[in-house]
């Protein structure tokens, strides 16, 4: 199923054929692929967690893609095996394929030429390369953001109700992004168990990309998840909540392949009130415009800033008694205390310990995580119950220097 936006149409009744969707059509496949490829690109098609191995393959003929991964979901495929037997795939979790386009060499990998194989075990494998990696996307065409439901663990389904959240949080998601920000029409998806907005993008697949994707999603996560109500604990058993993920920045990322079953657990059709069904759904496009226009770089930008400006706390700091945010103009987003940005360089981090010890606080050893150095400063201003002992200042290699309300930045 993929309706096209026409603006009219009520949430719930946008998404309540999905709950009974159950025919896996080789045509919704195909049109799916339609709007995420483009002609003559190559994609990688992998199957996760397999009793036989992970099982993968790579594509430049989207009709042979799409024939595949139905024989996949359905488990009619047949694979030769490690052992050089041809045996019945049976059953998969789900079938992932790669967001951005593929270099085409990897068409000349052994037995993976618009067909899938069982690739050596990870620890038979050596150098060739057997599946995707970031290096060997060609640009970046497809931002994801990607939340679910905290239903207690990454291999069980969500319930109805996780999953309606989910789908509930994405839209504002998107209303944000398009409604507020101008963003072009994107693609809103179920991914079986939570939700998906899909934006395209034309990015160059480099350090620099990989960096706006990352903040971008950060930010988004701050926003809108609800990260921060588990942050450094065991992940809750609340459906309520959503996380919304900030990990999914890399070029060579996998996604789920709408059109096709999304098994995780058990599939308990059937529930009570107490322990709700949690049943195997089908991933499937909600909404899609006819083609999709990519995202300007300033309004990626934009959303970043948006989105953290909206989660900046201004507090006031031991021994500062001028504690405002600084000017929208300046490049540093301290959220509090009015400094000289020149102090913040990013080969000036001693400068950010010295401030804050001056501050009279007792900074602990800075960790570098990425383009972000990460200072602990003990407790959290915001929650020092409920996280004693891991606020921390983050200092970006571009000089902004941050306290954000989530007291541990991920």
């Amino acid at each position: 199923m993929c309706i096209i936006v026409d603006g009219m149409t009520d949430f719930q009744q946008r998404i309540g054929g999905f709950f009974h969707q159950k025919q896996v059509s080789k045509a919704e496949i195909r049109r799916v692929l339609g709007l995420l490829l483009r002609p003559g690109e190559v994609h990688e098609v992998r199957v996760l967690k397999h009793r036989l191995g992970t099982i993968a393959g790579f594509y430049d003929d989207p009709d042979k893609l799409a024939s595949d991964a139905w024989e996949l979901t359905e488990g009619l495929a047949s694979v030769e095996n490690r052992w050089g037997k041809q045996e019945l795939v049976g059953d998969v979790g789900s079938v992932y394929v790669t967001l951005n386009p593929v270099k085409g060499h990897k068409l000349a990998l052994a037995g993976m030429d618009n067909r899938f194989r069982v690739v050596p075990a990870k620890k038979d494998r050596d150098e060739s390369g057997w599946l995707t990696e970031d290096q060997d996307i060609t640009r970046r065409q497809l931002i994801l953001i990607d939340n679910d439901p905290c239903r207690g663990g990454r291999e069980i389904a969500s319930t109805d109700l996780g999953w309606r959240n989910a789908l509930q949080r994405a839209a504002d998601i998107r209303g944000f992004l398009q409604d507020d920000l101008g963003w072009p029409l994107g693609i809103w998806a179920s991914s079986g168990n939570g939700r998906h907005d899909l934006f395209a993008c034309d990015l160059p697949n480099d350090d620099s990309s990989r960096d706006l994707i990352r903040s971008l999603l950060h930010a988004v996560a701050a926003k809108f998840g609800d990260n921060h109500r588990y942050e450094g604990k065991p992940v809750l058993f609340d459906e309520s909540l959503i996380d919304v993920d900030g990990k999914v920045f890399n070029a060579g990322r996998i996604c789920t392949l709408y059109g096709t079953w999304k098994r995780k657990g058990a599939d308990r059709a059937e529930g009570t009130p107490d322990n709700p069904a949690r049943p195997h759904r089908l991933a499937a496009i909600i909404e899609a415009p006819e083609a999709l226009e990519p995202v300007p770089v300033e309004l990626i930008r934009r959303a970043g800033e948006e989105c953290r400006t909206a989660n900046t706390t201004t507090v006031e700091m031991p021994g500062s008694n001028d504690a405002q945010p600084p000017h929208a103009d300046d490049d540093v987003d301290m959220g509090f205390g009015k400094v000289d940005p020149a102090d913040f360089t990013p080969d000036k981090v001693s400068c950010v310990v010295a401030k804050l010890e001056g501050w009279g606080l007792t900074p602990g050893q800075p960790v570098r995580k990425g383009v972000w150095t990460h200072i602990p400063i003990g407790r959290c201003f915001f929650h020092p119950d409920e996280h004693p002992a891991k606020a921390t200042i983050n200092v970006h290699r571009g000089g902004g220097v941050r306290l954000l309300r989530r007291p541990v930045f991920r």
